[in-house]
Order: C-alpha cells, then structure tokens, then sequence
C-alpha cells in the first residue's frame, strides 16, 4: 500500500490527540482549577475584604477574562495543533522524509514501512490500529502508544477497503498468535 501523509493529514492527527488529553482527569481538574477556582477566590476576595466600587468591578472583569482566556484555550484545538505542528517541524522533530511516499507492507509476522530513506519494521502483534474518525488510522507501536505509521484514509482505493483495514491487521496478528501457540 501506497500513499502520501499531507501537513493537513498530519495536524488533524494532533488535533485529536488534544481532543483524547483534553479527556484526562488531569487536563480537567486543572482546566476546572483555572476557571471555577479562581473565579471563587475573586469572590471570595471580593466579600472578605469589602472591596467595592472600582477595585471590586477590575477583579470581577479580571477573572472573566482569565475564564475566557481559558475556556478559548480548551477549546480551540485546531490552531493549538497547527502551533504544535510548526513548531514540531521548526525543531526538525519531523523528518523531511516523512513527506515522501509511504510504503506500508504485511510480510508474514512482519509491519514495515518505508518513507523516502526511512524504513521501520515490527512484529504484526506489537500493532494496534486507532481511527482517529477523522481522516486517518493510527498505527500504534505496542502498549506504549507511540506511532508507527499514519494511514491517511485517501491511501485506500473505496470505502469498503478503507473500512477493512483495521480487521485485516487484526486478522493477521490473531494469526500469528494463533500459530505460535501450536
């Protein structure tokens, strides 16, 4: 299988990864933290202290932007992910080769993938396919869900191939399992 990731391709795949860490315990508490926990501390700074008139009106409008300013940083993954993407590019942490045409083979217990002079191979069980439900499937190495490849979904001739995939790179590694436990 032959294909091409694009820029687009890939920031869509960091938007989602945003998307999945936004969802942490983590990511919420600190996001609840920083909107809900500081607009009770002006409130409460506010009546402690009796502040009034303009001092009261600066915190009160203080903590609405803070809110704002936070609530617009949650939300607003996909310019979050296109700065992660430039600067990811600007550090060099993305190969010039990624850009070149994918080459992705199943060979007997073996994944491999080449892209212009780069080639990586893994054991067909150590892959886990995620749909990102987006515009690709990810490749994930093992348990430690570091990615192996990106299927951009325009890599697949229709639909229907598109939505095998995942269960032939199922089907090949139940194999392999199967057959090593004879």
């Amino acid at each position: 299988m032959n294909y091409k990731i694009s820029e687009e391709d890939y920031v869509s795949v960091l938007e989602q990864q945003l998307k999945q860490k936004r969802k942490s315990p983590v990511q919420l508490f600190v996001f609840l933290l920083s909107t809900a926990g500081q607009m009770l501390v002006v409130c409460y700074l506010i009546l402690s202290t009796h502040a009034s008139g303009i001092r009261a009106a600066g915190l009160a409008a203080l903590s609405v932007i803070l809110t704002a300013l936070s609530l617009v940083n949650f939300l607003r993954l996909r310019p979050r992910a296109k700065n992660y993407f430039r600067v990811l590019r600007a550090k060099g942490k993305i190969s010039e080769e990624f850009w070149k045409l994918h080459t992705l083979k199943l060979e007997g217990e073996k994944l491999s993938v080449r892209f212009g002079s780069i080639s990586n191979s893994c054991g067909i069980t150590q892959i886990r396919v995620a749909d990102n439900k987006v515009n690709a499937y990810l490749l994930h190495l093992g348990q430690t869900q570091s990615i192996f490849d990106i299927v951009p979904y325009s890599a697949f001739g229709n639909e229907k191939q598109r939505a095998e995939f995942p269960e032939t790179i199922h089907q090949a590694a139940f194999q392999c399992t199967s057959r090593r436990s004879y």
